[in-house]
C-alpha cells in the first residue's frame, strides 16, 4: 500500500510540474506577442548644446527627440505623438524630420519654470499598433 501511495504522489507532482511548465511557456509566448504591439515606437532624448547635470529656473534647454518605428504595422504618422512637459514650458518645437535610416527627429526648446520640483518631458504615441510612453527626467539645480 505504501508503495502505490508514494507512486501516486510522485506522479501528481510530476503532472503538476509539467502543467506549470506548459502554462509558463504559454504566458511567455503571450507576453512576447503583446510586447511587440505595446511599444511600436521607441523614443530617445538627448540634450543639444548646453549639457549640464542640473538646470536653474529661467534657463532654456534644447532637447532632440528621436523616434524609431519598431513595427511597420503602425498606419498613423509620427505627427500623432504628443509631448507633455512638467516643470518646463515649451518655447519652440520643430516639425518632425525623417532621417535616411527611417528614424524621425525633432528638436524641442523648453524653458525651466520657477515652480515645480520635477523637470520632465514625456513622449506619448498611441496608434492601432499600440501605445508608447517614454519619460525624460532632468535635474533641477538646487537653490
Amino acid at each position: 500500500m505504501m508503495r502505490s501511495n508514494t507512486f501516486s504522489t510522485a506522479f501528481r507532482k510530476l503532472a503538476l510540474s509539467l502543467l506549470l511548465i506548459g502554462l509558463a511557456g504559454l504566458t511567455d509566448s503571450a507576453l512576447a506577442q503583446s510586447s511587440k504591439t505595446k511599444n511600436p515606437i521607441r523614443f530617445s532624448f538627448e540634450i543639444v548644446g548646453n549639457r549640464k547635470d542640473a538646470f536653474s529656473a529661467g534657463e532654456t534647454i534644447d532637447v532632440r527627440l528621436t523616434a524609431i518605428q519598431l513595427d511597420r504595422s503602425c498606419t498613423q504618422g509620427i505627427e500623432k505623438t504628443r509631448i507633455f512637459l512638467k516643470g518646463l514650458k515649451s518655447i519652440h518645437q520643430n516639425s518632425w524630420i525623417e532621417n535616411k535610416d527611417g528614424s524621425w527627429e525633432k528638436v524641442i526648446t523648453v524653458l525651466v519654470n520657477e515652480k515645480g520640483k520635477e523637470l520632465q518631458i514625456t513622449a506619448y504615441h498611441e496608434s492601432d499598433a499600440g501605445k508608447t510612453v517614454e519619460i525624460f527626467n532632468l535635474k533641477r539645480k538646487e537653490s
